[in-house]
């Protein structure tokens, strides 16, 4: 009587169908997890913006019109990452608009980082957009 040694192919068979089953199941809910950690990340970034907008209006009675004036080369009021060009962080693109009054920040995706658009204004209320339209500090939804 012959023993047999190691695994059939059936059985080979079988146990790569339930890895690609498991995996069918996991990575979808990984992006999902990838894509929820990408705007936490853009909203944080946009309260960073936003309080380095305040210290700026503080120090020079005017906000900064763009972010390189927050920046390290500018007022130093954001670190090198997000203060310098071309002023992206975790999957987002961050600009920022001044005038002695009133400011805007925005955060908007970059290619498939993130599904929603933030924005902010002087009230420092932060909004979203909806994907494929552009975030309106005054009229989109609150966060």
């Amino acid at each position: 009587m012959k023993k047999n040694r190691g695994f059939s192919l059936i059985e080979l068979l079988i146990v790569v169908a339930i890895i690609l089953i498991l995996a069918a199941i996991a990575i979808p809910s990984m992006m999902r997890a990838k894509v929820a950690a990408n705007e936490a990340s853009a909203v944080s970034s946009l309260r960073t913006i936003t309080n380095a907008q305040v210290v700026y209006k503080i120090s020079y009675s005017s906000y900064a019109a763009s972010m390189e004036e927050l920046g390290p080369s500018g007022a130093g009021s954001l670190d090198s990452i997000l203060g310098l060009s071309p002023y992206q962080k975790s999957g987002y693109q961050f600009s920022t608009t001044g005038e002695t009054d009133k400011f805007a920040v925005f955060g908007v995706p970059i290619g498939a980082n993130g599904i929603r658009s933030f924005c902010t204004a002087t009230p420092a209320v932060i909004r979203f957009s909806h994907p494929g339209t552009a975030c309106d500090p005054v009229t989109s939804p609150l966060l």
